[in-house]
């Protein structure tokens, strides 16, 4: 026997004895363990579990903590057994989350990553103030550059009569 072909009998063999160590990569949530300030760390979760319908049927959040600093957010389901979680860090240095959900393999999975300052080209999203103009200028998050924000006029297709047959 080639060593090739004991390399996959050994692979074969030992992921139907220890199942656990190969479907460990699955238990996990997958994110990108460094994104910038005001970028977005997005989670991605999978459930062996099948719903009748998984958009209503489950519910999953992640609660995002750094320097004192909590923040919960919402999650979705993507399809194909999939969950996502996107939140965008507002201050850079180590955040680390937990998710909450009822369904126990989306349930109780934590991490931690690091949001880095912000890129050149990176100023945050912008702010609006309830007592501001949207047609005015608009201050960024990060205080550092103001833009004008031009506002489209709106488009309207004629109204078109249906004749049901």
């Amino acid at each position: 026997m080639s060593k090739l072909c004991r390399f996959k009998h050994v692979l074969v063999v030992g992921g139907l004895l220890f199942p656990s160590l190969f479907a460990a990569a699955d238990d996990a949530a997958s994110f990108a363990p460094r994104v910038e300030q005001w970028g977005i760390q997005e989670l991605a979760l999978r459930s062996q579990r099948t719903y009748a319908n998984p958009f209503a049927d489950v519910s999953i959040q992640a609660r995002f903590r750094s320097q004192g600093k909590e923040t919960t957010v919402d999650g979705f389901c993507d399809g194909h057994q999939t969950w996502k979680i996107r939140f965008m860090p507002e201050t850079s240095g180590t955040w680390t989350f937990t998710t909450i959900s009822v369904d126990p393999d989306l349930n109780e999975k934590s991490g931690s990553f690091v949001a880095d300052r912000p890129g050149s080209g990176n100023h945050g999203p912008v702010i609006l103030p309830h007592s501001q103009s949207i047609r005015g200028y608009e201050p960024h998050l990060s205080g550092l550059e103001r833009r004008r924000i031009r506002v489209g006029a709106l488009c309207t297709q004629p109204k078109r009569s249906l004749s049901i047959a």
